[in-house]
């Protein structure tokens, strides 16, 4: 079995975590700018691989939702890490994911 050291320095965390996990990630900037997302947004929401990088993320949220969302993510942004922010995102159909 191969040391955790290693299994890092390969990428092989970041692959098993972030790329092939069931979690949806997203990347962004500070203006909303998708910068990567992972295959989950695909098998959830229904956007192809990749199909949503240089998107503008805020474009995909409900409208009603979206001065909250903005107000929140402007706070993370202050933060040096944030765990997380739950979403609701507009699918490929226009349903929407909770």
């Amino acid at each position: 079995m191969k040391s955790l050291a290693t299994y890092v320095k390969k990428g092989l965390f970041y692959k098993s975590v972030v790329d092939d996990g069931s979690d949806i990630i997203f990347i962004v900037n500070y203006e909303g700018a998708i910068l990567y997302h992972n295959h989950s947004v695909q098998e959830t929401l229904g956007y192809k691989t990749s199909g949503l990088v240089g998107k503008n993320f805020f474009d995909y949220l409900p409208a009603h939702l979206l001065a909250d969302f903005k107000k929140e993510f402007n706070k993370s942004t202050r933060r040096a890490y944030n765990k997380s922010i739950e979403f609701q995102f507009i699918c490929r159909d226009k349903d929407i994911n909770t």
